[in-house]
């Protein structure tokens, strides 16, 4: 895989990503729906349910960001080896 090509699929990956998470958080935001429970346990684990997801596609996204950019063909390891006998 080419290096531009690891880029371009990375970044369409984590902007689709974060689009969607975004939208969870919104709704989170805007209210909740009209028959949801009123508690505030409720709206804790509401909240924890968004924002967990979020914090774990933040940590995903920077660890493989890192992974992308300091590939290179030199240090990458073939797919599948050949062992002679």
């Amino acid at each position: 895989m080419s290096h531009g090509f690891s880029f371009l699929l990375y970044w369409c990956a984590a902007i689709l990503a974060l689009v969607a998470q975004a939208m969870l958080v919104r709704s989170l935001l805007l209210g909740r729906t009209p028959g949801a429970e009123k508690s505030r346990a409720a709206a804790i684990r509401e909240t924890a349910w968004v924002l967990l997801p979020a914090l774990m596609l933040l940590a995903t996204l920077v660890l493989t960001w890192s992974r992308v950019r300091s590939w290179s063909p030199r240090t990458a390891t073939p797919s599948a080896q050949v062992v002679e006998r």
